[in-house]
């Protein structure tokens, strides 16, 4: 293979004698009835040596980064021979990891389905093979038992995949070979705090990732993809508790440190721009999100395609902002075809599923369709139940959601107690000064104003604008619509000038932030009392 002559003579003969196609860049491929015949002809001892040599072939031009997108063709190109080379049980431990580095490039490329089968298999064989790497605590088994959850949780089997998870964890930081501060440690350690994240525990998968952060800095220093991706990670959690502003400033120095040394075409740049995004989202400049997204969302279709789950999570980050920034037309068409595209892809009890779901929801509210947008809340509703259980933060935004529609059609008394078990129940996972919480304490002054329950209106709406201003901000979207409702409420308990001054005010910050002509705007002017639904981001 290194005497370029003697390999060209090779490759003439057997082009000359019809044995296989060579391209002109020297691709062989070999004919299967020619194939058939070798593996016919060959006795055990020559047979073993050729599949030697194949699995050294492959060992030797593993690039060994599945996770860089420039690797991705290689790995397309060897995964059928995957399984007939024998790499999954060669004795060297280099062709080994040919089938594990293959497992996580399936992973990155979207098919959860190959990782799933692959992981599994080499799960099962190694923890019962011996040798170096190998056996339960071996190190191949616990990389690939790694590989194995995420392919499992991505396909939605969140218990499975955390029992993975741990249990790899455990090992490794237990490992005299290992421990807390290893590379293969600190990896896993990212899969458990997202799997605590899927289950609801914020808190706990917010401590562990900045745990996680610290040692990679400290093991890797502060360029490292690693400690890139560590970071990344710690954004998420500020976002699941309510800090966008703490997961913008991460991702904002992300974007441009991807950007410097992969390139603007590259998914992990673009990974971060959508994360980017959704903290933009969840400070309230839609239009700064909506333009973001949209700008690298054909490159991230093109890198990835479109059944990828990361870009089906930035097209429904554009459906929402879409909404938010009043082109409900547009964002119906954007969020139906999400829906559709989570459907097929996922099934209907994916997160990711039933949270698509309840962007198509929120959008048929705001485009008037009331009687499908229910049916889609809560059957959103009831799959959120049955997957995540009743105290799941992702359950309570649904009600939240669920109870502003429910309002819309007239269910005031349904809509109200909704309401109260939302508060009550995000309280609890989340605490009172939360987004989600502040949205559910806004839209209860509607319920009691809906029931006459002026002064208990009053006293919830101008407790919760406060408590906007302090936590969000003056000029943020819901701010100004907590604004709205305290306005109405003064007006309506006897405060005419002070309401109508407050009133004012925020259609002129409305007019500011949205236009003169958006729907919210307008809305305030009619003196309608304004709404907070929700838009978790993703987990």
């Amino acid at each position: 293979m290194r005497e370029p002559i003697f390999l060209n003579r090779s490759i003439r003969d057997l082009r000359r004698y019809g044995l296989a196609r060579v391209d002109p860049n020297q691709r062989i491929q070999v004919h299967r009835l020619v194939q058939m015949v070798l593996r016919e002809e060959l006795g055990p001892e020559l047979i073993a040596r050729s599949r030697q040599n194949v699995q050294n072939l492959l060992a030797s031009a593993n690039p060994a980064d599945p996770d860089d997108p420039e690797t991705w063709p290689f790995y397309a190109e060897v995964g059928p021979h995957i399984l007939p080379s024998g790499v999954i049980d060669a004795e060297d431990n280099t062709a080994r990891r040919v089938a594990l580095d293959y497992t996580r490039y399936l992973y990155k490329v979207g098919n959860y389905e190959g990782t799933k089968r692959y992981g599994g298999i080499l799960v099962e064989r190694w923890r019962a093979a011996t040798g170096e790497g190998l056996g339960p605590d071996g190190e191949l088994t616990l990389i690939a038992t790694r590989h194995l959850a995420s392919g499992l949780r991505d396909l939605g089997d969140n218990t499975t995949a955390r029992r993975y998870d741990e249990d790899a964890f455990q090992r490794l930081r237990s490992s005299p070979l290992f421990g807390p501060d290893h590379e293969h440690t600190l990896a896993t350690a990212q899969n458990v705090a997202v799997g605590l994240r899927i289950a609801g525990e914020y808190r706990r998968a917010f401590e562990i990732d900045a745990d996680n952060v610290e040692r990679h800095e400290r093991v890797f220093g502060d360029e490292d993809a690693a400690t890139l991706r560590a970071r990344s990670n710690l954004a998420v959690n500020y976002r699941m508790t309510g800090d966008f502003r703490g997961a913008l400033a991460i991702d904002e120095e992300l974007v441009t440190k991807w950007l410097e040394t992969v390139g603007e075409d590259d998914s992990r740049y673009l990974f971060c721009v959508a994360n980017m995004a959704r903290d933009l989202y969840g400070l309230g400049e839609y239009a700064r999100a909506l333009q973001l997204q949209q700008q690298a969302y054909p490159r991230y279709r093109e890198a990835l395609g479109v059944g990828h789950a990361s870009v089906l999570l930035a097209n429904r980050t554009i459906a929402v902002a879409l909404r938010k920034v009043g082109r409900y037309r547009d964002a119906l068409a954007r969020a139906r075809e999400n829906y559709h595209d989570y459907d097929v892809r996922f099934g209907p009890d994916h997160e990711h599923t039933m949270a698509a779901a309840m962007t198509y929801a929120n959008t048929l509210r705001v485009a008037g369709e009331l009687s499908q947008a229910l049916d889609l809340a809560e059957n959103a509703v009831q799959r959120y139940r049955r997957v995540f259980g009743d105290a799941h933060p992702l359950r309570l935004v649904a009600m939240t959601n669920l109870a502003v529609i429910l309002r819309g059609v007239g269910d005031t008394a349904r809509a109200w107690k909704t309401d109260v078990e939302a508060l009550e129940g995000l309280t609890n996972a989340l605490g009172a000064r939360h987004g989600y919480t502040l949205c559910v304490e806004n839209n209860l002054s509607n319920d009691l104003n809906r029931a006459n329950k002026l002064t208990e209106a009053l006293e919830r709406s101008t407790r919760t604008l406060a408590t906007s201003r302090e936590v969000r901000g003056e000029g943020h979207p819901y701010t100004l619509a907590c604004a709205v409702n305290a306005a109405l409420d003064m007006e309506a308990t006897g405060d005419e000038r002070g309401g109508q001054s407050l009133l004012d005010e925020t259609i002129a910050k409305l007019t500011e932030v949205f236009g003169p002509d958006h729907p919210e705007t307008l809305d305030a002017g009619r003196f309608r009392r304004a709404e907070c639904d929700i838009e978790p981001p993703p987990t």
